[in-house]
């Protein structure tokens, strides 16, 4: 699977969806979700997406704050869109290579679902460190925006940050 391809299936749901958030759109896809409770501080991972005779399901950990479980849902639903037959617990099991490809690519439909293409123009006096504490993400997403910005489109944002001293990027 392909940057391209999963920038194209994020600006479609966000253009068929308008300011649905990702467990709107995982109750929409008829996921079912729920939390469970890891208080026993187990090896779960905070959330972790399956399908089971043709119902799929989205589990994350009911101690997460607000801000991590809406990432944790939209990372759950890259998985949902980009994988839908794969349980991603039993790929880590066989084969951790496969499930570390999984991973990158739910964690990069998360960065491109969070943040828009003009999130830098919003903050654009801002380094990466306090747009992500803006957006309430981790600074790895907006690092990886940066890195997914097509290339015509970083260069224009290079040229304007270039010509404004108060831009740190970092």
């Amino acid at each position: 699977m392909n940057l391209k391809y999963i920038k194209e299936k994020v600006k479609t749901l966000k253009e068929n969806y308008p300011g649905s958030s990702a467990l709107d759109l995982l109750h929409h896809f008829k996921v079912v979700t729920y939390f469970f409770d890891d208080s026993l501080e187990s090896e779960l991972p905070e959330g972790c997406y399956f399908k089971i005779d043709g119902i799929k399901f989205v589990f994350i950990d009911a101690n997460l704050s607000d801000e991590d479980r809406k990432r944790v849902y939209a990372h759950e639903l890259g998985h949902v869109l980009l994988h839908p037959d794969i349980n991603t617990l039993e790929v880590e099991k066989y084969d951790p290579v496969l499930y570390e490809k999984l991973e990158k690519e739910a964690e990069t439909f998360a960065a491109e679902f969070l943040l828009d293409d003009d999130v830098f123009m919003k903050y654009f006096t801002s380094c990466n460190y306090k747009i992500a504490s803006h957006e309430k993400v981790p600074v790895r997403y907006v690092n990886m925006k940066v890195n997914n910005l097509d290339k015509s489109v970083r260069k224009d944002y290079e040229q304007f940050f270039a010509m404004n001293p108060h831009y740190i990027s970092y």
